[in-house]
């Protein structure tokens, strides 16, 4: 662990620059809202992400072939999701406001038009987890993409804010899931079923969406290594399996109740 701190410190300056560089090219291929204001909030948002990516994967081990996991990850997502915001409008159901609107599912734009009404209006961010918003039946993923547009894109509603921070965190879950394959079944494993992962087609689509399945996913990935490493009987499996289960019950609590089932069910079996 300390010697990936100390690459990522040696390296701060390259990954602080891969930041600023992706983040100009996001509001160029999506086109929502002006060009200086989407830049920096999405740089704001890439900094810390690609931090812990680079930190990550130098803790795992993973070599070249993990990073080019996660950077296929992240950068597939990213430009599905701009294709999808500049091609459904033009090819997609003209009768649908959600194609029109540059979304690939219903869901995703009306929960995405509440956290903009919420994140403009005074009212506090807590009202995301009230049963007057209907688009989001936990309110998770309400809150966090009203508090980004309130924080960081206060102008106009940038989705592709949320693309983004989902694309980064499942990605980051890929380390993990890396690891905790790598240590149960070896590299050969970890990294045929990482790509499968990584470039899975729905898992594609729903990470350049804004899904709250990246981010289940990501979690659930961290949560297979905190159960992995109570296994081995290393009490640092507890660290994963809280940050695991308090980010699987933020965004959908139906889903934290079965993978915390399953996953005590292994450490039970297999430990």
């Amino acid at each position: 662990m300390n010697n990936a701190l100390k690459y990522v410190r040696q390296h701060f300056v390259y990954i602080l620059l891969a930041s600023v560089a992706l983040g100009a090219l996001l509001p160029l291929l999506y086109g929502q809202g002006e060009f200086l204001p989407g830049w920096l909030a999405a740089a704001v948002l890439l900094l810390p992400g690609l931090l812990l990516a680079v930190f990550l994967w130098r803790w795992t081990g993973g070599g070249r072939p993990l990073f080019a996991m996660m950077l296929a990850a992240l950068l597939v997502r990213l430009l599905v999701g701009g294709i999808f915001v500049r091609t459904l409008p033009v090819f997609g159901y003209p009768n649908e406001e959600t194609n029109r609107t540059g979304y690939v599912f219903y869901d995703a734009f009306i929960r995405d038009g509440q956290a903009w009404d919420l994140a403009s209006s005074d009212q506090p961010l807590s009202l995301a987890f009230g049963n007057n918003l209907i688009s989001d039946q936990y309110g998770g993923l309400l809150w966090v993409s009203a508090l980004i547009y309130r924080v960081l894109s206060p102008d106009v509603p940038r989705p592709f804010l949320i693309v983004l921070l989902g694309t980064l965190v499942f990605t980051l879950g890929l380390a993990f899931y890396w690891k905790a394959v790598r240590a149960r079944w070896g590299d050969q494993i970890a990294r045929w079923s990482g790509w499968i992962l990584a470039l899975y087609p729905a898992s594609v689509e729903l990470g350049a969406s804004q899904m709250r399945e990246p981010f289940l996913m990501g979690f659930i990935c961290v949560g297979m290594w905190g159960a992995g490493r109570l296994v081995e009987h290393d009490r640092k499996g507890w660290i994963g399996l809280a940050t695991a289960l308090l980010g699987l019950g933020l965004f959908s609590w139906r889903v934290a109740a079965p993978a915390a089932a399953v996953l005590a069910l292994w450490v039970l079996i297999d430990g």
